[in-house]
């Protein structure tokens, strides 16, 4: 049994046999609270993307990867719109998630186009793909060391194309 399935008893890249985004989402949210409410890891999980990108839940921090602004938004109720995220539930923003990476639909390139185009989308891509890494292997030294280079990829991609 892996390490990530020993600590969690669940596996957050298995992908959901589903295929709802939901309930993705969902179980990658579960896996990285778990992980952090046993100290493994200091960040909470993101409401509306699962992963564990803030530094506490609902002080309207921004998430790196999805860029879903945290207002207490609550996975107990998933289809109460949120003003601050342009009035989508955070079942709507799973599904975005799932199809750009980030909580907006596409109509939201007209007016934060960066974070849209294919450079930026495969540094998030490569983000994504290091935290179910960590997901899999939280201990691992390298793996968390790969997320912290992925995001400082991913943030330098986005301010290089605003320059």
């Amino acid at each position: 049994m892996g390490e990530w399935t020993a600590m969690t008893g669940r596996n957050p890249s298995a992908g959901n046999p589903s295929g709802d985004p939901w309930e993705t989402v969902g179980d990658r949210f579960v896996t990285f609270t778990r992980l952090h409410a046993d100290g493994v890891l200091p960040e909470v999980p993101c409401e509306a993307c699962g992963y564990p990108t803030l530094p506490a839940a609902g002080r309207n921090h921004i998430c790196v990867v999805c860029h879903w602004r945290d207002d207490g938004s609550s996975r107990d109720r998933p289809d109460v719109r949120s003003m601050e995220n342009q009035g989508l539930t955070l079942r709507q923003a799973a599904a975005h998630i799932t199809e750009t990476g980030v909580f907006a639909s596409q109509w939201h390139a007209l007016v934060a186009p960066e974070y849209f185009v294919p450079d930026v989308k495969a540094a998030r891509a490569e983000l994504m793909r290091a935290y179910d890494g960590l997901g899999r292997t939280p201990l691992d030294a390298a793996v968390r060391a790969d997320v912290q280079s992925r995001k400082t990829t991913f943030m330098y991609t986005i301010v290089h194309l605003m320059r």
